[in-house]
C-alpha cells in the first residue's frame, strides 16, 4: 500500500470533523449572548459611526483559537450609545416608559401593565387598542370582540370569514377589519357591520390621523385606496401600484402615507395630495423590515429596522430623500419589529436570535433594558400590537361602549 504524502495527510486532517464542534459552537454563542446583556456600552465618540463595543471579547478570543470556535465569529455584537446598563430580566419588570403593552402570540393575547404585571385576555390571535386604551378589539377565527382591559367582553361579532386584522378609528366610532380577502367595518358598539371592499390585498390597513372616517388600504390590484368609510363610492384609488406592500402607516399630519415592502423591501412615501410616490433611499444592500412613526404629538420621526446579510440596524430619522445613517442600535442578529413608547422616549425592538425585548433610548443615549426569554413568557414568539396610553379613570377603562357611542 502506498504511503500517503504529508500534503495528503494535511488535507485529510483539515477536512475531518472536530469532535464536539457543535457543542462548542453552542457554548460559545451562549457566552456571547450572556455577555451582551451585562456589558456597559461606551459613549459615542464619532458622529458618523459612534463607538463600537466588542461584546464577550474574552469568550470570542478563546473560541477563535479552536476550529469549533471559528464558527461563532459572526456573533460579535455592536452597540451604539451610552449610559448605565440594565440587567437582563427573566421576568418582565416595570416598563421603562409610561403606558401598557398589548402583546399577541400563537397562544393568546395579553396586556402588560406599567409595573410589568401581565393579564391574559384569552386565546385571541391578534388585537389592537381603541384610541385612548379604554378597550381592545381582538380576533380569533371568525370572532371579532371588543374587550375591556380586565378581559370582560363588551360585544362580540361573528364575521362571514376568518378575521385577519382589525383597527379602531381615531374617534372610536368605527372598527375596520379584514376577513379573508374582503374589508368590512362595524360601529364601535358592535352594530351595523357592512362591506367596504370585497377584494383587498393582505396588507395592514391604516386610519388617517385627525380624520374620523378616512381609511387607507391596498386593493387586489395593488393600488392604494383612501376612502371615507361612510362614502366608499367616492374612494380614491391611486394610479401607482405598490406590489409586495406589507404595511401602511400615516405620517403625522395625515398627508403622506408610508408604504413598507415591495421590491427590495423598500420604503416609499405616497403624497395623498399630489399622488406622487417617492422612494426613501437605503444604504446599498440593506432592506427595511419594520418601521414606525413617533407618536403624533412629537416631532415627525421615523424608526426603521434595516437588515444586510446577517446584521440589523435601528435608525431614527426625520424624513428626507435618505434616512439618517447613524444607528441607534446595531447587532449581528435579527431585529424583527419596532414600537414607540407613548411619550416617544423609548423604542421597543424584538431581537429574535436572543429571544429578547430591548427597550432602547430613542436618542441613542441612555440605558438599555433587556427582557428575556420572551417567547417562553408568552408561550410562543410575541408580537407587539401596541404600546398605549393609560386610561383616564378605572370606570372609563372598563365600562362597555353604549349603543351608538364610540369607544375611546
Amino acid at each position: 500500500m502506498t504511503r500517503p504524502s504529508d500534503e495528503d495527510l494535511r488535507a485529510r486532517l483539515e477536512r475531518a470533523a472536530v469532535p464536539g464542534a457543535d457543542d462548542a459552537r453552542t457554548r460559545a454563542r451562549d457566552e456571547v449572548m450572556t455577555a451582551f446583556a451585562a456589558r456597559r456600552p461606551r459613549p459615542r465618540r464619532r458622529r458618523r459611526a459612534g463607538a463600537a463595543i466588542l461584546v464577550g471579547a474574552t469568550a470570542l478570543a478563546l473560541a477563535a483559537a479552536t476550529a469549533p470556535g471559528a464558527a461563532v465569529a459572526d456573533w460579535v455584537v455592536l452597540l451604539v450609545g451610552a449610559g448605565p446598563p440594565a440587567p437582563t430580566r427573566s421576568v418582565i419588570g416595570a416598563l421603562p416608559a409610561p403606558g401598557r403593552l398589548l402583546v399577541s402570540s400563537p397562544a393568546g393575547t395579553w396586556i402588560v401593565e406599567r409595573n410589568g404585571g401581565r393579564r391574559e385576555l384569552g386565546s385571541y390571535r391578534g388585537a389592537s387598542w381603541s384610541p385612548r386604551g379604554r378597550f381592545v378589539v381582538a380576533w380569533r377565527g371568525r370572532e371579532l370582540s371588543a374587550l375591556a382591559p380586565d378581559g370582560r367582553v363588551a360585544w362580540r361579532l361573528m364575521a362571514l370569514g376568518p378575521v385577519r386584522e382589525a383597527r379602531w378609528s381615531p374617534d372610536g366610532f368605527r372598527v375596520a377589519y379584514r376577513r379573508d380577502s374582503a374589508l368590512a367595518v362595524v360601529a364601535g358598539d358592535g352594530s351595523a357591520p357592512r362591506l367596504l371592499d370585497d377584494r383587498v390585498a393582505s396588507v395592514a390597513i391604516a386610519w388617517r390621523p385627525g380624520a374620523r372616517r378616512t381609511l387607507a388600504w391596498v386593493d387586489a390590484d395593488d393600488r392604494v385606496v383612501v376612502a371615507d368609510v361612510d362614502r366608499v363610492a367616492g374612494a380614491r384609488r391611486f394610479a401607482a401600484a405598490v406590489p409586495g406592500a406589507r404595511e401602511l402607516a400615516w405620517a403625522p399630519g395625515g398627508r403622506q402615507l408610508l408604504v413598507l415592502g415591495g421590491a427590495g423591501s423598500a420604503l416609499r412615501l405616497l403624497d395623498t395630495q399630489t399622488e406622487r410616490v417617492r422612494a426613501i433611499g437605503l444604504a446599498r444592500g440593506e432592506h427595511a423590515v419594520a418601521a414606525a412613526w413617533a407618536p403624533a404629538a412629537h416631532a415627525p420621526r421615523l424608526a426603521v429596522i434595516v437588515t444586510r446579510a446577517r446584521s440589523s440596524r435601528l435608525l431614527v430619522s426625520a424624513i428626507g430623500r435618505r434616512l439618517d445613517d447613524r444607528p441607534v442600535f446595531a447587532t449581528s442578529g435579527r431585529l424583527t419589529s419596532v414600537d414607540w413608547s407613548p411619550d416617544a422616549s423609548r423604542l421597543l425592538v424584538r431581537w429574535a436570535d436572543a429571544d429578547q425585548w430591548l427597550f432602547l433610548p430613542a436618542t441613542g443615549r441612555g440605558s438599555i433594558a433587556a427582557v428575556s426569554p420572551v417567547a417562553r413568557r408568552f408561550r410562543g414568539a410575541p408580537t407587539i400590537r401596541g404600546w398605549c396610553c393609560v386610561a383616564r379613570s378605572p370606570r372609563a377603562a372598563t365600562a362597555p361602549p353604549r349603543r351608538g357611542a364610540g369607544a375611546r
